[in-house]
């Protein structure tokens, strides 16, 4: 019986300590630069052979970054072309405030259809 099982394809963790964004840690599928658009505005670029469309993954984003109390971050994926995939991450400016633009660290999962 055919059907479809879901498997982690890579992941990688980015920092961004030094003012510029940089792998912790990377699976292998992420090219080796990130290109930083701006602040909270990250490109990410998988390799040739690793690229996949929207509807073959999910991409599970997590934080690394700890707000400062009660704030609160968020983060965004866009998958901009099959190998690239751009990460948009905010955090509360104050408590109950609107949300700005921020540099935060974070983990990226990247899970693939897998027909069997």
């Amino acid at each position: 019986m055919a059907g479809e099982n879901l498997e982690i394809h890579g992941a990688c963790a980015v920092s961004n300590a030094t003012g510029t964004p940089a792998y912790t840690f990377n699976s292998g599928i992420f090219t080796g630069t990130i290109v930083d658009n701006g602040v909270g505005d990250y490109q990410l670029a998988l390799n040739a052979n690793d690229g996949f469309l929207a509807a073959e993954c999910s991409c599970i984003l997590t934080n690394r970054t700890v707000p400062h109390a009660p704030r609160q971050c968020h983060h965004a994926l866009v998958h901009t072309s099959p190998t690239s995939k751009q990460v948009l991450s905010t955090e509360e400016a104050a408590a109950g405030a609107a949300s700005i633009a921020a540099d935060l660290d974070f983990d990226l999962v990247v899970v693939k259809r897998k027909f069997v």
